[in-house]
């Protein structure tokens, strides 16, 4: 008989774990609450070799190109001097081509857009959920892949919040065609930092519209960092129509004194920025959160990607540590019959794992000097020339770094 599983959560963490269990005889049922599609949500990311080996598995032709090629890194003062510059070849791409070739490669009927997990019932030989509708559905495991402010962890573990780590990043995109002449093909080629006092913004060329990495249909994609303590993150948070969105505020309903305001303070940024910032067309925030768990194995529910673990934008890996997740999960699965023993497994493997990306990515965020962090690393804030080295590396390369 073959094994079933419901995966809560239909952003790139759990269309990885849905793609590889129903290619390997799992019969799989997919609930996202949204009703309407995810490929507008989120920008750049950096394509590791663990995010390559999880989309093989998921059934995605990972032979044709997925990305852009950079092999340079630098970094500059306000005034436009050059901080650190140093070589690392790595890909970018944009979260909507990954998002799409995922869900393409998804058989039909497994996906179920509108669908609003309410409870996860955990039983000694399967496990329920019900829906919002009050539809119940049964699978021999949950997988909870619904990101930081999952219901299936407030289910299984509800004690376990973000926290909140004193910062935003102000997040936008630029066409390639809409790049300011002034600047040069290596501005927008390179995987570029800017320092303003304890503020760091960090850009990179990603697939435009379709996936397209062709010159001139590119985008130039941009994350600025910016310490807010906690009545001015109210404040971002506090939409045109008045109503305050703590978890996070749609992009529209973004105040036009905010967002005039960001763009002013971006012309203090280096060139790169201070020209390309203002140009942008819609800029959105992201409040910057860590989530740690101790544990993953609830019986026959557990937790993959931002569910598990949130490890700032800093280590560059949100979507690489998901592909980790999926493939330990699918690896434990395959090497134990018995569910709570794969996920004891899965979970031994994988909470060192997060806590090493968690704690790595707050050591980056230290530049920031923000509350709560200034004591971080024996109260030393890692200097502009280590971000520009480290910011984005592999996994595979974090505890080399973390503990020399």
């Amino acid at each position: 008989m073959k094994r079933s599983a419901i995966v809560v959560g239909g952003s790139i963490a759990g269309l990885l774990t849905a793609n590889i269990l129903v290619r390997h005889g799992w019969n799989v049922k997919l609930f996202e609450r949204s009703s309407k599609g995810l490929e507008a949500r989120g920008a750049g990311i950096a394509m590791q070799r663990t995010l390559r080996h999880a989309l093989e598995l998921s059934g995605v032709d990972v032979s044709k190109e997925l990305g852009i090629g950079i092999n340079n890194r630098i970094g500059y003062y306000p005034d436009g001097s050059v901080v650190a510059r140093c070589e690392y070849a790595q890909t970018t791409t944009s979260w909507g081509l990954l998002y799409e070739s995922l869900l393409t490669a998804l058989p039909a009927g497994i996906f179920h857009k509108g669908a609003m997990v309410e409870s996860v019932i955990s039983e000694p030989d399967f496990t329920k959920v019900r829906l919002s509708t009050g539809e119940v559905h049964q699978a021999s495991l949950v997988i909870g892949a619904d990101g930081i402010h999952s219901s299936v962890r407030e289910n299984v573990a509800p004690e376990i919040k973000p926290t909140y780590a004193g910062y935003v990043a102000w997040r936008g995109m630029l066409e390639e065609n809409e790049f300011p002449s002034e600047l040069s093909i290596d501005d927008f080629s390179s995987f570029s930092f800017g320092f303003l006092n304890n503020e760091e913004a960090v850009a990179y060329p990603v697939a435009g519209p379709g996936g397209s990495i062709e010159v001139g249909t590119r985008r130039f994609n941009m994350m600025w960092y910016r310490p807010a303590p906690k009545n001015e993150l109210y404040d971002i948070l506090t939409g045109s129509d008045g109503v305050h969105y703590p978890t996070g505020i749609p992009p529209h309903l973004i105040r036009t004194d905010v967002i005039n305001n960001i763009r002013k303070t971006a012309l203090l940024l280096p060139p790169l920025f201070a020209r390309t910032i203002p140009a942008m067309k819609s800029l959105f925030v992201q409040p910057i959160f860590d989530l740690e768990n101790e544990n993953l194995n609830f019986g026959r529910v557990t937790l993959v990607g931002d569910a598990a673990f949130v490890a700032r934008p800093h280590c560059g890996a949100g979507v690489s540590k998901a592909a980790a997740d999926a493939v330990a999960l699918f690896e434990a699965l395959e090497a134990h019959e018995d569910i709570p023993e794969a996920l004891e497994k899965y979970s031994s493997d994988r909470v060192m794992a997060g806590k090493n990306a968690v704690n790595w990515a707050r050591k980056l965020g230290t530049y920031l000097q923000c509350e709560g962090d200034r004591q971080s690393d024996n109260g030393k804030p890692v200097s502009a020339e280590e971000v520009v080295r480290y910011t984005g590396i592999e996994l595979s390369e974090i505890s080399n770094v973390l503990f020399s």
